[in-house]
C-alpha cells in the first residue's frame, strides 16, 4: 500500500461477523460464514491506482474471508448464473483440474483477484470450508 499522502483513503466497512446462527435460542446450531473476495475485489480494482484503503468493521474485529466464495463458478462476473450452473455440472462430472482446465477464464480471475487482495490487504482469517462446497473452490493450486 503506498503511503502517498496526496491519494485519497477509501475507507471499506465489511462485516466482522463469522457465524451465522440457524436455530435460536442462540448458541445452537450456526454455519461459517464471512465475506466474499469478488465483492471487494471489484471496489478494489476500480480504485487501486488512485485511493490507499482502510478496511474496518463496525466491531474493530478482523473480517474473516469466506472461502466458500472462492468456488470458480462466483467469479462468473455478468455470467454469474450461467457460469454457477456450467461449474456445478462440471464438478458432478470431473475432477478439480479438469474443471480448471475447462474454465481458464474463471481461473484468471479468480487468480487475479486473490493477487489483488494480496497487495492491498495483507493477511486475514479464512473461514472453514462448508461440507458439500464446489470442491473446484479450493484455493490450492
Amino acid at each position: 500500500m503506498t503511503n502517498n499522502s496526496a491519494r485519497p483513503k477509501a475507507l471499506i466497512v465489511v462485516s466482522s461477523g463469522s457465524q451465522l446462527p440457524l436455530t435460536k435460542p442462540e448458541g445452537g446450531r450456526s454455519i461459517t460464514i464471512g465475506w466474499f473476495l469478488v465483492e471487494l475485489a471489484a471496489v478494489l480494482a476500480q480504485y487501486e491506482d488512485t485511493h490507499d484503503f482502510v478496511l474496518a468493521t463496525p466491531d474493530g474485529k478482523l473480517p474473516t474471508l469466506d472461502i466458500n466464495g472462492m468456488a470458480l463458478a462466483m467469479h462468473g462476473g455478468a455470467n454469474l448464473g450461467s457460469d454457477l450452473m456450467r461449474v456445478a455440472m462440471q464438478n458432478e462430472q470431473y475432477g478439480v483440474e479438469e474443471v480448471r482446465e475447462k474454465n481458464p477464464e474463471l481461473v484468471a480471475r479468480r487468480d487475479s483477484e486473490l493477487a489483488l487482495l494480496r497487495r492491498r490487504l495483507g493477511r486475514m482469517p479464512v473461514s472453514p470450508v462448508l461440507p458439500n462446497t464446489d470442491k473446484g473452490g479450493s484455493l490450492h493450486p
